[in-house]
């Protein structure tokens, strides 16, 4: 998941990682590789997270999940 918000990002434009601020998802700090383009993503209203203010960056994200990432971060969904 961390790698789909970096890709993401990348494809809206961003050329280096946001500021990580640790306070966007309960498991995501600044140790978190990828910690900046994970929490731009929940900034953003691109990623809703796993549940409980969790992001969950290292589970498997579905073809399915990351299609919704997708549609939802480029406006093709509501």
């Amino acid at each position: 998941k961390s790698q789909a918000a970096q890709m993401i990002l990348r494809a809206k434009g961003y050329t280096s990682e946001p500021t990580c601020t640790g306070a966007v998802w309960t498991d995501v700090t600044g140790a978190t590789p990828a910690c900046g383009w994970m929490e731009e993503m929940g900034n953003q209203s691109y990623a809703e997270g796993c549940g409980s203010g969790n992001y969950c960056p290292n589970e498997v994200l579905t073809f399915a999940g990351f299609a919704k990432l997708v549609a939802t971060s480029f406006g093709l969904m509501p």
